[in-house]
Order: C-alpha cells, then structure tokens, then sequence
C-alpha cells in the first residue's frame, strides 16, 4: 500500500510538471515547427505586392520560435541588369527581368538547429503582378555569398494563389540582437529568378498592341537630408515601372532601382556628383535608357 502510495504521488508530481510545462511553453516542452510563415516583404522597392508575406520550409529538421527575434523579412532587389547596365547575363532569351529574392529569418531559439551543417528547404514568396509566374525560372542561388553561387537552372513551382515556390539550400548561424541580451539563429539565403511579362492573353509573349515608351526622362534631382538625392522620373500614361539607374563620381558601374512610383530616394554622400537616367516600362516591356542628368549634392 505505502508503495503504491508513493508511486501516485509521483506520477502526479510528473503529470503536473507535464501540465505546466503546455502552459509554459518556455519551461520543459516545446512546440517544434519547421515551417516559418508570416515573414514580411520589405517596401522599399515596390517591386511586389507587400500586403502578401513569404514563407520557409526548412527540410530534415524542427526547431522552436524565439522570443528575441533578429532580422525578419524578404528583401526584392531588381537583377535584369548588371553592375555595367548590360542584360545579366545568367537570363534566358526571351525573358523580361529578373528579381533576387534575399530571406532573413531571424527568428529561430539558439540551441535547437547544429551552427555546422548546410540545410535545405522551400522558399515562398509573392511575385509581381505583371509577371507570368508559369514562366519563373530560378538562375541563381547561394545561401550568403555570392561568390559561392548555384547557378543551375531550376524551375519554379506556381502556387496558383500569388505566390512561387522554389527549393533553396540554407545557411544558418546564431548572434545577439541589437538591443538584447540572448541569442537568436537566423537561416538566411537567396535565390535569383527570371520572369516573362504576362499581358492577361498569351503569357508567353508581350502586348504587341501596346507600343513600349519613349525614353525615360529624369524631370528633377534635388537634395534630401542625409547626403541624400530625390530623383524624379517624368510621368509616363499606363507605365507599369520606373527604373533609374545612376554612378556616383568618376564610378564607372551602374547602380538600379526600381519602383511602381516615378520618385526616388537613394544615397550618395555630401558634395558628391550623381549621373542618372531613366527608363520606363508598360505592357509592352522597357523603352529606352534616356539622357544622363547630372547633380551635385550639398556639401553639409
């Protein structure tokens, strides 16, 4: 009897450390995932609709969500042209633009994913609405270095819901957020994809109804506070994209951007010299590069 007595006793004492570690998910238990969802895009660049998130499957392996959350978002940057502003040319023929696609989802607890090994997984993000996501081809892929780069051609699965889904191996590690005293692990990677321009019809082929636009026109740079530049691009009727690309100095390599917006903002450095041009892009595709406008900003 006195056996059986203390072998409740016990089991009572487990089930309510077991009832307070679902309370507590901190404590003993923990709830294992290895699906990241809810992962916003970054606005800066307009290049896709940012009310629609990205989301990561991570293959082989679960681990827990952490309270100190590091860097968290999908970043779009424009990849059609090269750093010389000619056509990158990892993109097929045919194809219109491409996007590279940067993750960094810094929300991972320290101590459950090995700092030492590579990982794969699945990568799900938004694409732009002119874009035909049957057409999406991946071009290039690296976990953190571009020098290391997968430049294999994979196809991109379309999620028929505003979103493509392409498969992407993953480097993970883990660092102190700004301003906290734990730890946080951040899988991170990129992934570099191609895109025809779909006009609603025949998606593999541009609006031949529409004539492209003329050349682009830089309307006006002026100075904005902190060694800045605002750039305005002339309006253009049913444009679908504004694109400067500018160098800074005596630089002989091209810097681009991208926007739904005919505004730029972008940084170059007090007294510096900025050269810019302008295109613009409608159904039809990209006109022409216009004519360079130059501008000094301020000094102070």
């Amino acid at each position: 009897m006195v056996r059986m007595f203390i072998f409740k006793k016990v089991m009572a004492v487990i089930t309510g450390l077991a009832i307070s570690a679902s309370l507590f998910p901190g404590s003993i238990a923990h709830a294992a995932t290895n699906t990241i969802t809810g992962i916003p895009m970054l606005p800066g660049n307009n290049l896709v609709e940012t009310t629609k998130t990205a989301s990561l499957t991570v293959n082989g392996i679960t681990f827990d969500m952490s309270d100190h959350n590091g860097d968290f978002f999908v970043d779009v940057r424009l990849e059609t042209l090269t750093d010389e502003g000619s056509i990158n040319p990892l993109m097929d023929a045919g194809y219109d633009e491409a996007f590279r696609y940067t993750l960094h989802a810094g929300c991972i607890a320290p101590g459950y994913v090995d700092q030492n090994q590579k990982y794969t997984g699945t990568l799900t993000v938004p694409y732009a609405s002119e874009h035909d996501p049957s057409s999406a081809v991946m071009i290039e892929m690296f976990d953190n270095s571009p020098s290391a780069s997968d430049t294999a051609k994979v196809p991109v699965t379309d999620n028929h819901d505003g979103t493509i889904s392409v498969p992407v191996s993953l480097m993970y590690w883990e660092y102190p957020p700004s301003g906290s005293t734990g730890l946080v692990g951040e899988f991170r990677t990129n992934a570099v994809i191609e895109f025809k321009i779909s006009n609603g019809k025949d998606t593999d082929k541009k609006d031949s109804s529409v004539k492209k636009p003329n050349k682009g026109t830089v309307s006006r740079i002026s100075n904005v506070k902190g060694a800045k530049a605002k750039i305005t691009v002339k309006k253009v009727k049913d444009a679908t994209k504004y694109q400067i690309r500018y160098k800074v100095g005596s630089s002989k390599k091209w810097k681009t951007e991208t926007s739904t917006s005919n505004t730029f903002k972008v940084k170059v450095g007090k007294g510096k010299k900025i050269t810019v041009q302008a295109r613009v892009a409608n159904k039809a595709g990209y006109g022409k590069w216009g004519s360079s406008k130059k501008f000094k900003t301020d000094k102070k």
